[in-house]
């Protein structure tokens, strides 16, 4: 379908969700930001891309992805979860925290919260050693 029409935005948002399934991301990437140059405001597709970019490890893109999720929807609770582990994996503990104080605002009893929210302070109290 790409082939005749390589600008279908469905078969570009499916085919890329497709691969993001079959964990193929960086075949998931290219058609994501095909899509994404074509229907830059689909709010909902940024977590998808956002993710793909964390599994390759490309935690930059993966951040700036769902940084603009997040302006865009504030309180879109798996987006903040990923962007609280994108940012400690980019050892950014401060803003980590603001992402953290944002995830138990919303639920605050949620036990993904409450692990991430762990690793924060064993991430703080490295740090602080560290000095």
């Amino acid at each position: 379908a790409l082939e005749s029409e390589p600008e279908d935005l469905y078969c570009l948002r499916e085919l890329s969700k497709l691969y993001m399934k079959s964990r193929s991301y960086e075949k998931a990437i290219i058609l994501a930001d095909r899509y994404l140059k074509i229907n830059p405001g689909d709010t909902d597709f940024l977590f998808y891309i956002a993710f793909a970019h964390k599994q390759k490890r490309d935690f930059d893109l993966a951040c700036d992805f769902a940084e603009r999720l997040r302006l865009r929807d504030p309180n879109n609770f798996k987006n903040l979860l990923l962007l609280a582990e994108i940012l400690m994996h980019q050892n950014n503990v401060l803003k980590a925290e603001s992402v953290l104080l944002s995830l138990e605002e919303i639920a605050p009893e949620n036990p993904k919260v409450q692990k991430l929210k762990n690793f924060w302070k064993k991430m703080k109290a490295a740090e602080i050693a560290a000095k």
